[in-house]
């Protein structure tokens, strides 16, 4: 059972008791997870590094990416097709009739 539990403590003696109480040093696992990425070099964090962005963000940015690509390999072939000069139409009924 905690000492304090059943008595009533003052603001003023709690301020004391916070003013006396010593913070523990962070264990070696938390200051590794913390700063970790500080340590390797830069070049490194290319390969593994990450941002994070918002879906919709990241949907757009791929979809401007999509049409940029698109845009900058699109060549428009000369089509061989040439406009009629004179059109002469001859329209064919049946075998058997004369045109």
């Amino acid at each position: 059972m905690d000492p304090f539990e059943n008595e009533q403590i003052s603001d003023s003696e709690l301020d004391g008791l916070l003013s006396e109480w010593k913070i523990p040093p962070p264990s070696a696992r938390l200051r590794s997870m913390v700063f970790a990425h500080g340590e390797r070099p830069w070049w490194k964090w290319i390969w593994t590094g990450s941002i994070r962005i918002p879906v919709p963000v990241a949907i757009v940015l791929a979809i401007a990416v999509a049409f940029g690509v698109w845009k900058a390999t699109y060549v428009e072939r000369p089509s061989e097709l040439r406009p009629v000069a004179e059109l002469r139409l001859r329209i064919i009924r049946n075998q058997h009739a004369r045109n």
